[in-house]
C-alpha cells in the first residue's frame, strides 16, 4: 500500500490501477462505527469497486468463553459486511499451535462496547498502517505455513468445535445472503480434505472454499489441494512472488494453478496477493494480466 493512502482512498486507487475490487481485513475495520462504515461503503460505490471481507478468527477454542467471543466477532463482521454491501467473506478456522487470533482478540475486546472514533484522516491512517503489519511478519507466517507439516494436536475435537461454531454463523449469512469461503490457512483448515469434510457436514449453499495457491503445508501437494477445493470455491487467492520476462512466477506455476480453476468452470473473484520483493503494484498488475489471459470471458480482480 502506498504511503499516505487511507482505507477510504483504496477503492479509487484499485480502480485506477485496473482492479475491479479489493479485499479488506477485519483488522482494518473492527473499530469502525456506523458513520465510518457508511463512508467506506460510499467510496466503494462511487468508484464501482467491489469489496471482500477477510475475517481472522479461531472457531476451535476448547475454552467455551473464548469460542463464543470468536463466534460473536464473526457475527459482528457479517453485520459489517451487510452494511458495506459485501456478499463474500473469507474465514480461517484457527486451531494452530501459535494462535495469531489470540493476540487479535486482546485488541478487539470482544463482548464490550467498541469505542466510537472520530473519522479523522490521521486516526484512520495510523490504524490502517499499523494493522496491515510489517512485511517481515507476513513472510514469516507464510514461511512457517509452507515449511511445517499439517499435524494438529486434538484435530478431531477442534474440527467438531469449528463445525459447531460455523453452524451458528451460517444462520447469519443465510439471513444476509452472504457467502463465506474457508481458506487453507493453518490449523483446522490446513489440509484440503478437512476443509471439504467440514463443508460437507455443514451442507450449506453459503459455505464454500477460498483456495490460496501457496498456503498448503509441506506435506500437501498444492496442485492436488487446489483441485480438491476448486469445485466449492467462492473466492480464489492468486498468491505470487514476482514474474520473469516469460510471465513465470518465481515460486508458483501460476498458469497451472489458474488452469485448475478454469477447468472447474470457476466464475468468482480472483484476488491477487503479492509477497515478493520489488515493486508490489507492478507485479500485481502482471498477475492481473495473466489472469485475464486465461479467463478471457470475464474481468476478475
Amino acid at each position: 500500500m502506498q504511503k499516505g493512502l487511507s482505507i477510504f482512498d483504496l477503492p479509487q486507487f484499485a480502480r485506477k490501477n485496473g482492479f475491479d475490487g479489493l479485499e479488506i481485513s477485519d483488522r482494518e475495520i473492527w473499530y469502525f462505527d456506523n458513520n465510518l462504515l457508511q463512508r467506506l461503503s460510499q467510496k466503494s460505490s462511487q468508484n464501482n469497486c467491489g469489496l471482500i471481507l477477510d475475517v481472522n478468527t479461531d472457531l476451535s477454542y476448547s475454552n467455551e468463553n473464548f469460542r463464543i467471543q470468536e463466534i460473536n466477532h464473526v457475527r459482528r463482521m457479517i453485520d459489517f459486511a451487510n452494511k458495506l454491501n459485501i456478499s463474500l467473506m473469507r474465514i480461517c478456522l484457527g486451531g494452530q499451535f501459535i494462535s495469531i487470533q489470540k493476540y487479535m482478540r486482546k485488541d478487539r475486546r470482544l463482548g464490550t462496547t467498541v469505542k466510537r472514533l472520530k473519522p479523522s484522516n490521521k486516526n484512520i491512517k495510523n490504524r490502517v498502517s499499523k494493522s496491515f503489519g510489517s512485511r517481515f511478519i507476513t513472510r514469516l507466517a507464510h514461511y512457517l505455513r509452507i515449511n511445517t507439516t499439517s499435524k494438529i494436536m486434538n484435530l478431531e475435537k477442534k474440527k467438531v468445535r469449528a463445525v459447531d461454531s460455523l453452524r451458528d454463523v451460517i444462520k447469519d449469512i443465510d439471513r444476509y445472503n452472504i457467502k463465506i469461503g474457508i481458506e487453507n490457512h493453518w490449523g483446522v483448515s490446513s489440509r484440503p480434505e478437512d476443509i471439504m469434510e467440514i463443508i460437507r457436514v455443514i451442507n450449506s449453499p453459503y459455505l464454500g472454499t477460498c483456495p490460496d495457491f501457496t498456503n498448503f503445508p509441506k506435506d500437501v501437494d498444492p496442485y492436488e489441494g487446489l483441485e480438491m477445493m476448486a469445485p466449492k470455491a467462492v473466492i480464489v487467492h492468486a498468491k505470487c512472488y514476482g514474474f520473469d520476462n516469460n510471465w513465470e512466477d518465481k515460486k508458483v506455476d501460476f498458469k497451472r494453478c489458474l488452469s485448475i480453476f478454469k477447468k472447474a468452470e470457476y466464475n468468482g473473484p480472483i484476488t491477487v496477493e503479492y509477497e515478493g520483493g520489488g515493486d508490489d503494484l507492478k507485479n500485481c498488475g502482471i498477475a492481473r494480466k495473466l489472469i485475464l489471459n486465461i479467463f478471457r470471458e470475464k474481468s476478475y480482480f
